[in-house]
């Protein structure tokens, strides 16, 4: 895995953008697949498939979950999933509460500090908002950028160290955030 995107917290934001969020659909799949190739340093050949399978699996949200894209100019610049964790099954942790997680939010370099991220963060909390009354999402603790951007939107740490092989934690120790959702994200379109 690459290394976590360069994060520099007292530098003004760039000039922020509208980026419209959507569900994700099998169409997007070369853009997502091409923005995880680049973050993951893997060949496009390599993950456009696997990209290809979830979205068709999952269609446009399913109870397991769902892909968001981030868009502007009739182009893909970010995307950003909400997975359904049970635990205990299908490899995840026991220590993980049962609910919804925000996972996996990847921006292209050439859009961050532009708020891409943060409206995929909204977007997800709000379709989750409809199905749940907490949403939840791990990082690894060195990774600041995760940790600030989930705390403007809300988390909160919960007091539980875990290690994930599945979750790319890198170092390995990942911390656990938790999100009560009020009427703020239930009252969005």
């Amino acid at each position: 895995m690459g290394e976590y995107a360069a994060y520099e917290p007292g530098l003004p934001a760039s000039d922020r953008i509208r980026a419209d969020v959507r569900l994700a659909t099998p169409e997007d799949a070369r853009a997502i697949a091409t923005l995880y190739a680049r973050r993951h340093d893997k060949a496009l050949h390599e993950v456009e498939p696997q990209v290809a399978g979830e979205l068709e699996r999952i269609g446009a949200g399913t109870r397991a979950g769902c892909v968001f894209v981030a868009w502007t100019r009739e182009r893909v610049v970010g995307y950003g999933r909400v997975r359904r964790v049970v635990p205990g099954v299908d490899g995840q942790p026991d220590e993980l509460p049962d609910g919804w997680y925000l996972m996996g939010v990847v921006v292209d370099p050439a859009w961050r500090r532009r708020g891409v991220a943060s409206a995929l963060g909204r977007a997800r909390l709000a379709w989750i908002a409809e199905r749940a009354d907490a949403a939840y999402c791990f990082t690894n603790r060195a990774n600041r950028a995760a940790i600030d951007l989930h705390r403007s939107l809300g988390f909160e740490p919960v007091e539980l160290t875990f290690a994930h092989e599945r979750a790319e934690l890198e170092a390995g120790e990942g911390q656990l955030f938790r999100c009560t959702l009020g009427t703020e994200f239930r009252e969005r379109p």
